[in-house]
């Protein structure tokens, strides 16, 4: 199934480049289309590791762009040692009902804060917005506003922030 995918997949890459040549014009949607193809191919879009080490790297970074493979694994990477250790905490005895949560999830949730918002920040530049947009968070619908921005391609291929991280092959 995986290479008739790939086959397919090829094959249409290919019929489409020919098509922009024969035109003689450049097809934006295509080539971004083909990019993306390259970049799973040799490995730019990050797995759950890649992202987690390389948001921990760059937490002090809080200029250019981050592309929704680091930001979202980062996020599910959170979330499953989150888990894990609220599982610990309750098997240790140390989970206090009171607070919600144990002194190895409030020490990890305080580790992981900065970097969380500086992924944040570089995946809102990555779709052309400011991450002082982070701000929101302070009413309830903003929250919702982030998460949803968040889950939007990249605006352009180079703004103020930089070209996007996907293109640079």
């Amino acid at each position: 199934m995986k290479k008739k995918l790939h086959c397919l997949l090829k094959t249409y890459i290919k019929e489409h480049l020919k098509e922009i040549k024969v035109k003689g014009r450049v097809n934006s949607t295509l080539l971004r289309w083909s990019k993306f193809k390259q970049c799973f191919k040799i490995g730019i879009i990050m797995n759950i590791k890649e992202s987690f080490i390389s948001v921990f790297t760059n937490w002090r970074n809080f200029s250019g762009r981050a592309c929704r493979s680091e930001f979202w694994y980062f996020c599910l990477s959170l979330f499953l040692i989150s888990i894990l250790l609220t599982i610990l905490d309750f098997s240790l005895g140390i989970y206090d009902e009171a607070y919600g949560f144990g002194p190895l999830s409030a020490f990890f949730s305080i580790i992981t804060l900065i970097p969380s918002i500086s992924v944040t920040s570089r995946r809102l530049q990555d779709r052309g917005i400011s991450g002082w947009w982070q701000l929101s968070y302070i009413t309830f619908i903003g929250i919702f506003v982030i998460t949803i921005l968040c889950m939007l391609p990249a605006k352009e291929d180079e703004n103020e922030w930089g070209r996007n991280p996907l293109l640079d092959i």
